[in-house]
C-alpha cells in the first residue's frame, strides 16, 4: 500500500507502475517503432551526409594530432582481470582468454572511437574449445552499416533488408554496442566530431577569404583632394584611380587633383592573424579532446611545472576514454559466463581493468631502498605492482647496520652544553 504524507492510502493503478508511459509511439504518434530513426546530428542533416562524413572531419592535422594523442594513451594502458577479493580461478581463465586475443591494445583503441563519433558497433566470433565457447576475435565495424529503431534498437541495414536486422533478436550475445553521451532521445550518442566540425571547415575552407579579406582591409588609406564643383561622375573616376593605386601603387590621376596616403596603425600582418587565428583552433580542439588546454597556456613558464600539468590533464582524459574499452571487455566477461560453467564460483565479481603503467619516482624509490634495507623483508606483490618492481627485486634485501647513537652515560658532564644553549637564547 502506498500511502501520501497524511497516511492516507494512495489510489492507483499498480499496473501503471510497471509500464512506460512517456514512449515515442504516444508522443510523437509513431505507428510502428521499427521504422529507422534518422541520426540527429544537426550536421549530417545540414549538408545531407551519412556519419561517415565525420571521418573527414577527423583527418584534419590539428584534430588528429589530439585524437592521436588520446588513444596512444589508451594503447599503453596495461590490462587485467580482477575481483573484489583475492584473484580466484575464474580470474586466471580469463586473463589466459585474453591473452590470447589478437592485439587487445588496438581493441581498445578503437572502442575510444565511440567518443568521437557517438557510437560504435563490435563484432564477437565464438569458437568451441571442448565444451567451452570462447570469442576469438573482437571487431569493429563500419558504423554507418548501423542505424537505430524508434525504439532505440540497433539495426543491421543490409541490401536485403532495408529496415535493417533487429541484432538482440536474431544475433544475440554477437554484437555490442559502445556509445557517448546518448539519451533516450538521441540514442545515436554525442561525438566530438560532431561539436568540432564547423571549426575544421572554417579552417579548411574559410580561411584563404579571411586572409585575403585583412590583407585587403588592412592596406593603408588614400585620400583624394579635388575642387568642391566636381560632379559626381568626376568623383568616381578620381575614386577608381585610388583604387588601383591602393592596389597597384602605380595610377593616373587627373590634372589638380592631390592624392594623400594615410597609414592604417590598426592593421596587423596576415601572419600575426593567421598565427592568432590558429592558436585559438588548436585551444578549442584540445579542450574538447583533452577537457582543458592549461598545458597550452602555461607557455614556457616553469618547464617542469608545465609539463608535469600536462601530463595530468591528458591522464584525465584518457582515464575518461578507458571506460569505453573497460565497458567492452566486461561485456565479453558477462557473455562468456552466461555460455559456460567456467572454473571458480559464479558469485566472484570480474571485472576488466585498464590502469597506467607502474612509475617510480625518486623519492618512492628511496622510500622502497630504505624499507627494503631496514626491514630485509621481501614486497608484496600487489606493492611491486604499484611500484613497478618484478618478483624478485628485493629477494637479497637485507637489513641496514644501524648507526650508533650518542647516548649520555652517567657521569658525562653535560654543564658546557646547558651553558651554550642558554647563550644562544640571550643572544637571539
Amino acid at each position: 500500500m502506498i500511502l501520501d504524507r497524511n497516511g492516507n492510502p494512495i489510489k492507483s493503478n499498480i499496473a501503471n507502475l510497471h509500464n512506460d508511459i512517456a514512449t515515442r509511439e504516444i508522443v510523437e504518434a509513431i505507428a510502428n517503432l521499427a521504422d529507422l530513426m534518422p541520426h540527429p546530428s544537426r550536421v549530417l542533416k545540414t549538408i545531407s551526409k551519412q556519419i561517415i562524413e565525420f571521418e573527414k572531419t577527423l583527418l584534419q592535422p590539428d584534430v588528429s594530432a589530439a585524437s592521436l594523442n588520446i588513444h596512444d594513451g589508451v594503447k599503453a594502458l596495461q590490462w587485467d582481470v580482477s575481483q573484489a577479493q583475492e584473484d580466484g580461478p575464474r580470474a586466471a581463465w580469463f586473463k589466459s582468454l585474453f591473452k590470447s586475443l589478437p592485439n587487445i591494445p588496438e581493441i581498445c583503441s578503437n572502442a575510444v572511437s565511440a567518443r568521437e563519433f557517438g557510437y560504435t558497433v563490435f563484432e564477437v566470433m565464438w569458437a568451441k574449445d571442448g565444451n567451452t565457447v570462447i570469442p576469438i576475435t573482437i571487431t569493429e565495424k563500419p558504423r554507418e552499416w548501423f542505424l537505430f529503431d524508434q525504439a532505440g534498437n540497433l539495426r543491421l541495414i543490409t541490401k536485403e533488408n532495408k529496415d535493417g536486422i533487429l541484432l538482440d533478436e536474431k544475433y544475440p550475445r554477437k554484437f555490442i554496442l559502445i556509445r557517448h553521451g546518448h539519451s533516450y532521445k538521441n540514442p545515436y550518442g554525442l561525438g566530438l566530431l560532431e561539436i568540432v566540425y564547423w571549426l575544421v571547415q572554417g579552417l579548411n575552407n574559410n580561411f584563404e577569404w579571411l586572409l585575403q579579406f585583412l590583407e585587403d582591409d588592412g592596406r593603408d588609406h588614400w585620400i583624394a583632394y579635388v575642387s568642391q564643383d566636381a560632379n559626381q561622375n568626376y568623383i568616381n573616376k578620381v575614386q577608381t584611380a585610388l583604387s588601383v593605386l591602393r592596389r597597384r601603387s602605380v595610377a593616373v590621376l587627373f590634372e589638380g587633383v592631390r592624392a594623400e596616403q594615410k597609414e592604417n596603425r590598426g592593421r596587423k600582418s596576415s601572419s600575426d592573424v593567421f598565427t592568432a587565428f590558429d592558436s585559438l583552433a588548436v585551444t578549442k580542439i584540445n579542450k574538447l579532446w583533452m577537457g582543458s588546454d592549461l598545458s597550452m597556456q602555461l607557455g614556457d613558464v616553469g618547464a617542469r611545472a608545465s609539463s608535469q600539468t600536462g601530463s595530468e590533464i591528458r591522464d584525465g582524459a584518457i582515464k575518461s576514454s578507458k571506460t569505453l574499452a573497460e565497458e567492452l571487455f566486461n561485456t565479453v566477461i558477462r557473455w562468456t559466463k552466461e555460455l559456460n560453467k567456467l572454473p571458480g564460483s559464479d558469485d566472484e565479481e570480474l571485472s576488466f581493468v585498464l590502469s597506467k603503467p607502474a612509475q617510480t619516482t625518486k623519492e618512492q624509490a628511496e622510500i622502497d631502498k630504505i624499507y627494503a634495507q631496514s626491514t630485509g623483508k621481501k614486497v608484496g606483490l600487489k606493492l611491486l605492482a604499484r611500484r613497478g618492481y618484478e618478483e624478485g627485486d628485493f629477494d637479497d634485501a637485507t637489513p641496514a647496520t644501524p648507526n650508533p647513537v650518542t647516548v649520555f652515560s652517567n657521569g658525562y658532564d653535560i654543564d658546557p652544553l646547558l651553558s651554550a644553549a642558554e647563550g644562544l637564547k640571550k643572544k637571539h
